[in-house]
């Protein structure tokens, strides 16, 4: 089943509406996608963590790691079936993209850390993204970053107990 979301706008004071966001899930930990392309909740590597990211907490302050058409854009959602893998695809004016993201577990069960996976899949047309990360206000770490780039480009992102881990690949 698929949703289409129209508001996929932030309010005025920049939070995200709750049936804006997808959940991801490793069964040790959650991350809340926002439909705009934001992660703007997860702690890592269990629930009990400190958030990573904690938009959802204080929008102006807050860590996230967005992913973003540069455009305007309308979203539509979807899980893959029976799986913990989710689908946001993004059209604006001059094409479309899916960015496809999950939290991972191995062949086995549980990773000894968390993984976070997010990769964009050009559609039609040119997509441009922008993405930027700024850890959230509760970590030791506070960084932002802002790159921009044209779909099709691939995104990994890990986070272990020992650190963070994040590798933009124009492949």
């Amino acid at each position: 089943m698929s949703v289409r979301h129209r508001p996929n706008r932030r309010d005025a004071d920049g939070f995200l509406p709750l049936a804006g966001y997808g959940v991801l899930g490793d069964g040790r930990s959650v991350a809340l996608s926002g439909a705009d392309g934001s992660i703007d909740w997860w702690c890592v590597p269990g629930m009990d963590s400190p958030p990573l990211f904690d938009r959802l907490l204080d929008a102006q302050r807050g860590g996230y790691y967005a992913i973003s058409p540069a455009a305007p854009f309308e979203v539509e959602r979807r899980y893959r079936e029976d799986s913990n893998v989710l689908e946001t695809v993004f059209t604006t004016s001059l094409g479309q993209a899916t960015l496809v993201e999950s939290l991972n577990s191995g062949a086995a069960g549980r990773q000894p850390w968390a993984e976070l996976a997010r990769r964009i899949e050009g559609v039609e047309g040119v997509v441009r993204f922008d993405v930027r990360i700024v850890f959230g206000r509760q970590g030791a770490i506070r960084l932002a970053r802002t790159v921009r780039v044209s779909a099709v480009r691939t995104f990994f992102m890990r986070a272990a107990c020992w650190g963070f881990f994040c590798m933009v690949s124009a492949s």
